[in-house]
């Protein structure tokens, strides 16, 4: 797995080396090079936090509110701290050197589709997080905040991958 990793960043890295600065200039390597790992080592991070998720919702009924509650708020911000800034950043920065490095159509139409789905399912979590009382979620509360987080996971899932085959 760590080979694996290795060797797909470093096609990541080759291709936004190679893709220039998307203004009719080559972008300096260490510049592209520079974003090419930053996305990926953001991706390292994220990758385990994004499977808590599922792990998240697979036991939301069996914990007490309170500590659910301290839960769902931490999911919370790891959507709005970590998660969405790095999908803007891609789609702001790494997406217009794809699209014009590879020509054509759209390269990144799937790509900005699942960036769309991700921000809707974070905005919908967003507002049933705001909704939960002070003491933490009820029995009512559970059936929609543990289809948020697993749409969610399935969402982060099926976008990591299909950047990891690019």
């Amino acid at each position: 797995a760590v080979l694996q990793e290795a060797i797909d960043v470093l096609v990541l890295v080759n291709a936004l080396r190679a893709l220039g600065d998307g203004r009719g200039e080559r972008a300096t390597p260490a510049s592209v090079s520079d974003l090419a790992a930053q996305l990926a080592d953001e991706h390292r991070t994220l990758a385990p936090r994004v499977a808590d998720l599922a792990a998240l919702a697979g036991r939301l009924e069996s914990l007490p509110p309170g500590e659910a509650l301290i839960q769902l708020q931490a999911v919370g911000r790891l959507l709005t701290e970590d998660l969405l800034p790095h999908e803007a950043r891609e789609q702001r920065e790494a997406f217009p050197l794809l699209r014009q490095r590879l020509g054509g159509e759209d390269p990144t139409g799937p790509l900005i589709q699942t960036h769309q789905a991700i921000f809707r399912l974070a905005r919908l979590y967003a507002r049933l997080l705001v909704q939960l009382p002070p003491e933490g979620p009820g029995p009512q509360d559970l059936h929609e905040l543990r289809r948020s987080l697993y749409g969610l996971h399935a969402i982060l899932v099926l976008h990591f991958g299909q950047e990891d085959g690019l």
